[in-house]
């Protein structure tokens, strides 16, 4: 079983003790996108205060300690836990199984002088507050990717200087999906020329 399997396993577990537990949890995935074969994540899970306990101590914890790899790594005391994958293939992100959470998925489309790129990735803290009135743990989903050309749509909720956008989830946050859209001049060929 890979890390990203059991981390898809062990993560909603973990958001299921949001009504019981004071803290926070942190849930960051940078994404990168070269070209339709070359994309790369970068993954921190961060909890802080009480739920680091009730997570740490909680079934499956020591399973999901052991299948660490070598890209990935785990810090954790009585308060603070943070887990971090770096560098992680979309290969093994499409890999992996157990639910729904990190399903980035990326498209290419050719407009004929450009390449159409499309990026969604689920809101992994959807729902509205209502569902959480007692809740005292507080949550957050951080997306944010880079594509290539220029990005022509999008929902998210800021545009950085380096042309990335980046996502923030929430509770109350009534998106389900996260998306951008970017296009890239396809460049000049001689051989189009004979065409």
């Amino acid at each position: 079983m890979t890390l990203i399997t059991t981390i898809r396993k062990w993560l909603p577990i973990t958001l299921t003790l949001l009504a019981v537990a004071c803290g926070s949890i942190t849930f960051d995935v940078d994404t990168e996108v070269k070209d339709a074969d070359a994309i790369t994540h970068d993954i921190v899970l961060t909890a802080e205060g009480e739920i680091v306990q009730i997570m740490t101590e909680g079934e499956g914890f020591g399973e999901f300690a052991e299948s660490f790899e070598e890209n990935c790594t785990m810090d954790f005391d009585t308060d603070n836990l943070e887990i971090a994958c770096l560098d992680v293939s979309h290969e093994e992100m499409k890999k992996a199984e157990g639910g729904d959470l990190w399903e980035i998925e990326v498209t290419v489309r050719d407009l004929g002088d450009k390449l159409e790129y499309r990026a969604t990735s689920p809101n992994v803290i959807y729902g509205s507050e209502e569902e959480f009135e007692d809740n005292i743990l507080k949550a957050r989903h951080y997306w944010t990717l880079t594509m290539p050309g220029e990005i022509v749509e999008t929902n998210a909720d800021s545009t950085n200087e380096d042309g990335s956008v980046e996502f923030v989830g929430k509770i109350g946050d009534e998106r389900e999906t996260f998306t951008a859209i970017s296009h890239k001049d396809k460049g000049f060929s001689l051989f189009g020329l004979c065409n």
